[in-house]
C-alpha cells in the first residue's frame, strides 16, 4: 500500500467514520430530522473513539459520552421494565365489523401477551400486568395507518 502503520490505521478510522456517519444519516436526515438540532450521544465499547469526528460529520453538538458509556446499553436493559407486544393482523372494513368479532381477538392477544410475561420471569407471577389495547385503522386504498 506504501502507506505507514499509522497512516493505514488512521485511514481505516477515517472509513469506520464516514460508516458510522452514513448509518446515522439514515436515521436522522432521510427521516426527516437534522442532527444539528440535537446532541450527539456516544455508547458503546468504541463509540466514544468516533463520537467528535462523527458528531463533527454531522454538524451535531454537543458530543456526550456518558460515565462507563461501554455498559449504558446493559444498563439500560437492566433497569427498564420488561414488556411485551403482541399483534394481529385483522382487515375488515370499520363499518362492517362488530366489537363481538374483534374482542375476542383482543383477549387472546391479551393471554399471548400475559403467558409470555409469566414465562419471562419463572416462578414469579405476581408482577402487576398492564394491558393496553391500540388498532391501526387505514382509509380504503390508502397506505398510511392512524393509531
Amino acid at each position: 500500500m506504501g502507506l505507514s502503520i499509522e497512516q493505514a490505521a488512521e485511514d481505516m478510522i477515517n472509513i469506520i467514520n464516514e460508516t458510522m456517519y452514513g448509518a446515522v444519516r439514515l436515521v436522522s436526515v432521510e427521516q426527516g430530522y437534522d442532527p444539528r438540532d440535537f446532541a450527539f450521544v456516544a455508547f458503546g465499547g468504541a463509540g466514544p473513539m468516533h463520537a467528535n469526528a462523527v458528531g463533527k460529520l454531522l454538524g451535531a453538538w454537543p458530543v456526550i459520552i456518558p460515565p462507563s458509556p461501554g455498559v449504558l446499553c446493559a444498563q439500560g436493559d437492566a433497569t427498564t421494565k420488561l414488556s411485551q407486544d403482541t399483534s394481529e393482523s385483522f382487515i375488515r372494513l370499520l363499518s362492517t365489523t362488530s366489537i363481538e368479532e374483534v374482542l375476542p381477538r383482543f383477549k387472546e392477544l391479551e393471554k399471548n401477551g400475559v403467558n409470555f410475561m409469566h414465562e419471562s420471569i419463572p416462578g414469579r407471577h405476581d408482577y402487576p400486568l398492564h394491558t393496553v389495547f391500540q388498532a391501526d385503522l387505514r382509509y380504503k386504498g390508502q397506505a398510511l395507518t392512524l393509531t
